[in-house]
């Protein structure tokens, strides 16, 4: 009998640590996620502050893509929004 529990316990006890793994994850993957929508937030605040277009994806991706050094060289779409 006592081996049937302390069998239990330990199968308990690795479920319990296993969920406080899948924990400390979740809550890692959420911070990044909130550090990233802030980044997000602060890059299209800064691109309409400069005049540029809101098509934040497309902005970057040509930035990152391209040979352009600066926010500067990339053409501007609009008018500013602010």
């Amino acid at each position: 009998m006592t081996f049937v529990l302390q069998a239990r316990i330990a199968l308990l006890e690795g479920e319990r640590r296993s969920f406080e793994n899948i924990k400390i994850d979740l809550l890692r993957r959420v911070k990044m996620m909130e550090y990233a929508l802030r980044v997000e937030r602060y890059v299209r605040l800064q691109l309409a502050i400069m005049g540029f277009s809101l098509t934040f994806s497309a902005m970057l991706l040509a930035l990152v893509r391209s040979n352009y050094s600066s926010l500067e060289q990339i053409p501007r779409l609009g008018k500013p929004l602010l």
